[in-house]
């Protein structure tokens, strides 16, 4: 099953930096997501470009294999004992760099992007019932971008929805329905653009019935989905929707963009064959 937030790495990467396709066997690079802890592979060179820490333990040690251009925020540069410089923000922010300078029209007010892993059909007749329009992270990478673009504002749980809606211009309103949804991550990139991380908190949507469910049963995921409906109407409704500031995300994707010709001048050079 397909994440937004993972297709953004091969999509965007692609397009920005084929070279780093070209690199040596015995190199990795490490980009989008919360990607640094103790499982990442041993080699030659590990290239780092915006990774976060927070799944997982740490690595065992930070030594001259690692190659780390910058990473996703404050708290990972802490964790990990390195230079505040390193902190700078989420690569996905470079998304404003591939898109088209003329956005489409808006058609949607308010869509709701839920976390990949609870994107159901159910869920989605629940945002239609409540007047939102329905973007699902397991979609293709284009259109998701494309119907965050025909947003007004965006409700979401899925953290790289919040990241590209925020570079695109797109106001955005952060959703927690699971515990088990990592608050690390957000905290991380909410801190790289100065914003605090409160989520608003909303009942879990389960999936469609299966077929012969009791009547209890119906009843009960009746009920559910109208508590939901009018929990997403008062979030749609009276929930301050968030933009970070439009000079510091110009500093930033700046930042982002000389550290990338910087890794650009490595792989010419030879650095990492």
């Amino acid at each position: 099953m397909t994440n937004f937030g993972d297709e953004l790495n091969p999509w965007m990467w692609k397009r920005l930096i084929p070279e780093i396709f070209e690199i040596a066997d015995d190199a990795i690079f490490v980009g989008i997501g919360t990607l640094i802890n103790d499982r990442v592979p041993k080699a030659r060179h590990i290239i780092v470009f915006g990774s976060g820490v927070g799944y997982g333990p740490k690595p065992d040690a930070i030594d001259c294999s690692w190659h780390i251009y910058c990473l996703r925020g404050p708290l990972s540069v802490k964790a990990l004992g390195l230079s505040s410089d390193l902190a700078i923000t989420d690569p996905a922010v470079l998304v404003r760099n591939l898109v088209t300078s003329t956005p489409p029209l808006k058609t949607h007010r308010r869509a709701y992007m839920p976390h990949w892993q609870c994107a159901n059909p159910a869920l989605e007749k629940v945002c239609n019932s409540a007047g939102l329009a329905f973007i699902d992270p397991r979609w293709e990478v284009d259109r998701v971008i494309s119907e965050i673009q025909k947003t007004e504002v965006l409700i979401t749980e899925a953290l790289h929805g919040a990241i590209v809606a925020d570079t695109l211009g797109v106001p955005w309103i952060p959703i927690k329905t699971r515990e088990h949804i990592l608050l690390s991550k957000w905290e991380d990139w909410c801190a790289s653009i100065e914003i605090e991380y409160q989520p608003v908190r909303i009942l879990p949507m389960w999936g469609e019935l299966p077929h012969g469910a009791s009547l209890q049963r119906r009843m009960r995921n009746r009920a559910k989905s109208y508590a939901v409906v009018m929990q997403l109407r008062r979030v749609s409704a009276s929930s301050s929707p968030i933009l970070s500031e439009r000079t510091k995300m110009e500093r930033l994707v700046g930042e982002l963009e000389r550290k990338l010709d910087e890794l650009r001048l490595h792989i010419k050079s030879g650095k990492f064959g």
